[in-house]
């Protein structure tokens, strides 16, 4: 057409002015974005696609996109249970988030259809849409550095002597990418949530990666991230000596804990010693296809910081004796001898300047816990 060949027979159509202006769907959607859902919006495009009634789908997908798109973000959010994050503007990223918004891409198939039945409309490049999988690629999705560095900047200030050391200790294995397993020993009060915190701040400020954990839900809701260990790594219910986390090769987690520079779980004391050698072997696993010597370190060489309370909740073994449950602790681990223990003492909530009777009691409970040595 006035010596222009187009790719498709479509294009040379709309071209020739022989097919119906698509204006009218782009202003349908953009004014039915105002009310509805993203995932209502990606139907209606299917509906419209299903039902040729675009003359150039590829047109009106690059004039609303951006409104099909529109939940990318809180999913986003959601999938790594992190609120505190900003998406690159990238056009690539919000055609590849539709094709994993599945149940559009359901609704073309079930139709015997598929995207690549509509000359131009945009498939994701197979490399690239492999590694969006990936939890936390950072040219996808990106930390508030500004944010988190702020954060980190005011809180470091409130370390006190304990805690700035043990922080120090753990940064520098991070930063010179040693390996380190340490468990941070201290009772309610002494900050170890206000610690974690603080880590996590300054290393995701610098992009590294860091995984929260805890062996209770309630426990996990104080860190960042929210996620349970057995969620996070996949730990079966049923424990054996020889059992693995139910983690697939290449999956978005494999790829997510190979990529981790710091793995913390909270509340470690009340899991089963057998759940940490679980870890241990799967770790070994994902990290000896980085490097042959990681299969010699503990918990694949990662750094990795267990906290908790001995004294107060154990694991639970129905039935169980005191000698049974001392010894599905971790520290009868095989594992704990390459342990570093980092002990907290200083009872931060009586420092707060809690009113009188507050502080009474959280001296007593503390007092209480306390009686629970040995």
């Amino acid at each position: 057409m006035n010596g222009v060949a187009y790719d498709t027979f479509q294009e040379a159509c709309s071209a020739m002015k022989f097919l119906i202006d698509d204006n009218e769907f782009v202003s349908t959607i953009k004014e039915v974005g105002e009310l509805a859902s993203a995932a209502q919006l990606r139907r209606l495009f299917v509906i419209l696609l299903l039902s040729s009634s675009m003359g150039r789908p590829l047109s009106v997908w690059e004039q609303t996109w951006a409104y099909l798109s529109d939940d990318i973000l809180y999913y986003r959010r959601h999938e790594l249970q992190y609120s505190g994050k900003t998406l690159v503007h990238d056009k690539f990223v919000y055609d590849t988030h539709i094709h994993k918004r599945t149940q559009a891409k359901n609704d073309i198939l079930n139709n015997g259809k598929s995207l690549r039945n509509y000359a131009g409309m945009p498939l994701p490049n197979t490399s690239l849409a492999s590694q969006f999988s990936n939890l936390m690629l950072l040219h996808e999705l990106q930390y508030d550095t500004v944010s988190l560095l702020r954060e980190h900047d005011e809180n470091i200030l409130k370390l006190n002597e304990e805690q700035r050391v043990i922080y120090d200790k753990i940064i520098d294995c991070v930063s010179n990418k040693r390996h380190g397993f340490f468990f941070v020993y201290g009772f309610g009060g002494t900050g170890k949530i206000f610690l974690y915190r603080v880590l996590s701040a300054r290393l995701r400020s610098e992009k590294k990666i860091v995984i929260n954990v805890a062996s209770s839900g309630i426990a996990s809701l104080l860190l960042p991230g929210e996620k349970t260990a057995h969620s996070m790594f996949n730990i079966p219910v049923e424990l054996t000596e020889d059992t693995i986390c139910r983690i697939k090769k290449d999956s978005p987690k494999d790829k997510l804990i190979r990529l981790a520079d710091l793995i913390i779980w909270d509340e470690a004391p009340t899991t089963n010693k057998l759940t940490f050698k679980e870890l241990d072997r799967t770790l070994h696993d994902i990290m000896v296809l980085v490097s042959d010597s990681n299969k010699n370190l503990p918990f694949g060489g990662k750094v990795f910081v267990l906290g908790g309370d001995f004294r107060q909740v154990l694991p639970v073994i129905p039935k169980g004796s005191r000698a049974e449950i001392v010894m599905a602790s971790i520290n009868s681990s095989v594992l704990w001898k390459y342990c570093e223990v980092l002990r907290l003492t200083k009872n931060l909530r009586l420092a707060n300047g809690l009113e009188q009777s507050t502080a009474q009691e959280l001296r007593s409970f503390s007092y209480w816990i306390l009686q629970g040595e040995g």
